[in-house]
């Protein structure tokens, strides 16, 4: 579901800017893939690389600015929540990737 809405939005951006710039249409909706896709493969590992500590402080009440900071251990679910999430991300980052080079026609893969 996440890697159909992906394709959707990068499909539903680049064929109007590739129409409207004269660029082929295979070439434009690639640079969207692997535009996207680099994107989220950046985004997940600094996700998946965040350190084993949280804030303790919820901010819900006064600024978050005005706070102390103070700083707890993060716990196992949290850890495993994390990584999880910076893998699907990544994972869908490299599929967005392999599309675009699939779609480019510039490179011949078999």
């Amino acid at each position: 579901m996440l890697l159909g809405a992906a394709s959707a939005s990068v499909l539903l951006v680049t064929v109007p800017v590739g129409l409207l710039t004269s660029v082929r249409l295979d070439r434009a909706v690639s640079l969207g893939f692997y535009g996207l896709g680099t994107l989220l493969v950046i985004l997940g590992f600094l996700s998946g690389s965040r350190g084993p500590f949280r804030s303790d402080n919820d901010y819900t009440h006064g600024s978050a600015l005005r706070s102390e900071r103070r700083l707890r251990r993060a716990t196992l679910d949290e850890l495993h929540e994390s990584m999880n999430g910076a893998a699907v991300v990544i994972a869908i980052g490299l599929v967005l990737v392999a599309l675009g080079v699939i779609i480019d026609s510039r490179y011949t893969l078999v």
